[in-house]
Formats: C-alpha cells, sequence, structure tokens
C-alpha cells in the first residue's frame, strides 16, 4: 500500500519530542488501518529512506517521521510505502509518554528494516 502527497505545514508537529513530522494528506482510497507504520519513503530523485508514521482515527492525513533525515519537505511531493503495521492508536496521558512510545516505534521500525537486510 502507498500513498503519494504532498508535504504541507504542521506547525512543528513532534519536533518538540525529537520527531521532525511530514504530514501528508491520504488520498481517501487507501484501505489501511489507523495506528503505527513502519515505512520507506522518498520524493522524486530522492533515496528510499525508512521512517515509521501514524494515521489517526479521521484517516485524513498521515504523519511521517523520517529517521537519519534532518531537512525541510514542505511542499515536496513524497511516495510512502506501508511496510508494516507496528500498532494501533494510543491515548497518552502527557508528552512524556509520546516521546517514550516514539522511541519505541523508532527502535520497532529499525529492527525491522534491520531484519530484511537494510
Amino acid at each position: 500500500m502507498i500513498t503519494i502527497g504532498t508535504v504541507y505545514p504542521c506547525g512543528g508537529c513532534h519536533g518538540s519530542v525529537g520527531y521532525p513530522t511530514a504530514n501528508v494528506n491520504l488520498t481517501g482510497n487507501e484501505d489501511i488501518t489507523t495506528g503505527c507504520y513502519a515505512v520507506r519513503t522518498k520524493w522524486l530523485g530522492g533515496p528510499w529512506l525508512i521512517g515509521f508514521a501514524q494515521i489517526g482515527i479521521m484517516k485524513k492525513s498521515v504523519e511521517v517521521h523520517i529517521l537519519d533525515f534532518d531537512g525541510d519537505l514542505q511542499g515536496t511531493k513524497l511516495i510512502i510505502e506501508y511496510r508494516k503495521h507496528l500498532r494501533g492508536l494510543v491515548r497518552y496521558k502527557d508528552m512524556d509518554a509520546v516521546k517514550t512510545q516514539m522511541q519505541q516505534d523508532e527502535k520497532e521500525t529499525r529492527q525491522y528494516f534491520e531484519t530484511l537486510g537494510g
């Protein structure tokens, strides 16, 4: 399953917990479960990069956290390839709990792609 869309501004979503976010609207054609996914993503002419992505209850957009990347993708068209469903949605009591979960999502994402050979 893939999504192709343009990154729109999110006002620094999750940047305060160390995970800058590339937000992309879903097309409405995705038959996808809410939750967190291990993903690969790229832009035209760019390399495939790994990350994890969140799809919320409304299924209107996807928040992609690209690992080992520091750049501005606003206005860039991304291809997002969903590789593994990591978990369902979770309600958090505070931002520390969000950060802890995102660290776990990163760890599981890296482990998943390492088992595939990179």
